[in-house]
């Protein structure tokens, strides 16, 4: 069967505040009705299986909300496990990148600021250019990187 809205509305209840999809019918033996719907998948990701295909819960919920089914959703806040609808939009894979938190284990822990010697480089790229401009200060640096990720990032800039 084709997932669409009102299959999805038929096997799940949705609750907005938490963004927490519970199974409202038992599809296999170990599946209790009003258990969570999905399993960590090992990059931070729900998944859930429907009629042997796998989708991810963020998908499955935006379709539950809106009817429509989105190959690549962003989580604003950056954390893959806050399903709520407010904090789910389309994205492309640039735009979900723009809003990837700063790497682990980098030596300076803000997102596009490196250290260069005695200095601070500045390292954006987008739109396939990249920008980058070396700072002697380091908030200058920090200033310069975060009014870049606005105006190069738009909603999508993310300061950590």
């Amino acid at each position: 069967m084709r997932v669409t809205q009102s299959y999805v509305q038929q096997l799940f209840d949705y609750n907005a505040d938490t963004g927490v999809l519970l199974w409202k019918v038992s599809k296999a033996h170990c599946i209790k009705i009003g258990s969570i719907a999905g399993c960590h998948n090992g990059n931070g990701r729900l998944r859930v299986l429907i009629d042997r295909k796998k989708y991810y819960v963020h998908q499955i919920i935006w379709m539950y909300v809106y009817g429509s089914f989105v190959r690549k959703l962003d989580h604003k806040d950056g954390n893959p496990l806050n399903n709520r609808i407010e904090n789910l939009r389309p994205a492309t894979d640039t735009e979900n990148g723009m809003n990837r938190k700063a790497s682990k284990g980098k030596e300076i822990p803000i997102k596009n600021v490196y250290r260069h010697g005695g200095s601070y480089s500045v390292r954006i790229v987008a739109n396939k250019h990249e920008y980058t401009k070396t700072f002697k200060n380091f908030d200058q640096a920090v200033a310069h990187a975060k009014e870049m990720r606005q105006k190069l990032h738009g909603l999508f800039a993310r300061d950590v």
